[in-house]
């Protein structure tokens, strides 16, 4: 052992004289360039060992932050055993304002929301790329987004990193974002270094260590929910009062034209349909004007992607709400969802009928009977109702149906029997038996009945809709 190393081992450690290795010596107590490199490269290490830890650490147990939200959707995709029939994508337009049971009754199968305020359009075409790798093409991709803002928004490096993808896929699931100089080193060191991008959740996360792993993600999985909407305290809405994401130029980024250029392209490749629907609109700012420039706008611009039988646009423009209906200019009220959503659903159903009527089968409602006369309020009523197949060919398909106060649209329902799905023969029939189980029928009253009778018709729907006016009695 050189004379200088001995002596630091004799006044540092003496009862181990000879006994610590050299590296040790400089790392305890560096003395000269070589002891000062060493101590540098063990810090160096030790920070990318602790680094690498906390990152698989946050994958596995994932911030409750806006972005991180996103990790759940990717996560689903990639631990799913099997795929659903409807993709509803989008922002919170899409989360608050339709309702995935009313979805899956009148399309057919399961429906699922990957939807996450605040994300771009650019998102949704990764998720729908993802979606489709695994499972194969869904039947039907609905995407619903606040404009103008949504349709603005560029990529972002937040979002990005979050999600449980490796490294490239943007450019693995087909579309790449319009990037700006210093971004992919920005995206790297948010998505890896998270010491010092994550640093004060991991500080937060230390400092209750009892709760370390209490946060495991949770992959979203179809619910077929009926009752989104927002049950927050309501927001002042004052048409005096602008705000650029309400009434903001519309102005979309070369993300979201990429994004819909992929899309669109994608379902004419793999045949299902894919629906842009427009977002909810408050009466008064409709009545004002100021959104007509962007709202016509917007038609003008999706219109380039669309075409008649793969990708379409989904707007009643004379379908408003009050203020008293909605949360804010975005977001609609519980119950008042059910208005937006069959609004949709009615556009939707209409497509599919055009595109189906020289295949469908002839299927008729032979016989409805209702188990009583008059029901109290809160019992849910049970209706047998034979189908009868016409035609030539099997039919596979199922029926739902829903009551309203008489005279109402459909989109008034306050009760609903989920789907039952059906094989009829041809010449054949099936009798079926339906609960009037969701909603509420608490208001003494007459009611419409209104049965849907949906066939499978390929990856479409065809939908024979039957209304019954009067036939239910509440007292």
């Amino acid at each position: 052992m050189p004379k200088r190393e001995e002596q630091v081992n004799n006044q540092v450690f003496p009862e181990y004289k000879n006994a610590i290795p050299v590296w040790f010596s400089k790392l305890c107590c560096p003395k000269g360039k070589a002891g000062v490199i060493t101590s540098i490269l063990v810090a160096i290490v030790f920070v990318l060992l602790v680094n690498a830890i906390s990152h698989k650490y946050l994958e596995a147990q994932p911030p409750d932050t806006h972005a991180f939200s996103v990790f759940t959707y990717f996560r689903g995709i990639q631990t799913w055993d099997t795929g659903v029939d409807i993709l509803i994508l989008g922002d919170s337009t899409g989360r608050v304002n339709l309702e995935e049971g009313s979805f899956s009754d009148r399309l057919g199968g399961q429906a699922v929301k990957f939807t996450v305020g605040g994300t771009s359009l650019l998102m949704d075409a990764w998720m729908l790329s993802a979606y489709v790798e695994k499972f194969g093409a869904p039947d039907s991709v609905i995407i619903s987004h606040n404009s103008p803002t949504s349709y603005n928004f560029m990529h972002s490096i937040e979002f990005m990193a979050a999600p449980h993808l490796p490294w490239n896929y943007w450019n693995e699931l087909g579309i790449a974002p319009a990037w700006q100089e210093g971004e992919l080193i920005e995206l790297f060191i948010t998505k890896y270094a998270v010491l010092y991008s994550y640093g004060d959740i991991l500080r937060e996360r230390f400092i209750n260590f009892w709760d370390l792993f209490d946060y495991a993600v949770k992959p979203v999985k179809p619910t077929n929910e009926y009752f989104e909407g927002s049950t927050s305290k309501q927001r002042a809405m004052d048409i005096n009062h602008k705000r650029d994401y309400y009434t903001g130029e519309f102005n979309p980024s070369a993300d979201t034209t990429n994004a819909l250029s992929f899309m669109s392209t994608l379902a004419r490749e793999k045949h299902f349909q894919l629906y842009i629907v427009f977002q909810p609109e408050w009466d008064e700012a409709v009545n004002s004007g100021i959104r007509k420039s962007i709202l016509d706008a917007q038609v003008q611009y999706l219109s380039q992607f669309t075409d008649s039988t793969y990708v379409h646009i989904i707007r009643d423009d004379s379908l408003t709400f009050t203020k008293e209906q909605m949360q804010n200019p975005n977001h609609l009220r519980p119950g008042v969802t059910h208005i937006k959503t069959e609004s949709d659903l009615s556009e939707i159903i209409s497509i599919q009928n055009s595109l189906t009527a020289g295949q469908a089968q002839p299927i008729i409602l032979d016989n409805v009977q209702l188990n009583r006369n008059k029901y109290k309020t809160g019992k849910q009523p049970r209706i047998s109702l034979t189908v009868s197949n016409l035609g030539t060919a099997d039919v596979t398909g199922s029926v739902s149906c829903l009551a309203k106060p008489s005279g109402n649209t459909d989109g008034y329902w306050v009760s609903r029997a989920s789907a039952v799905t059906f094989e009829i023969e041809a010449g054949g029939n099936v009798t079926l038996e339906l609960k009037l189980s969701v909603g509420e029928l608490d208001i003494a009253g007459v009611y419409d009945l209104v049965v849907f009778l949906r066939q499978d018709v390929g990856n479409l729907s065809n939908e024979v809709r039957v209304e019954l006016p009067g036939e239910l009695v509440i007292k």
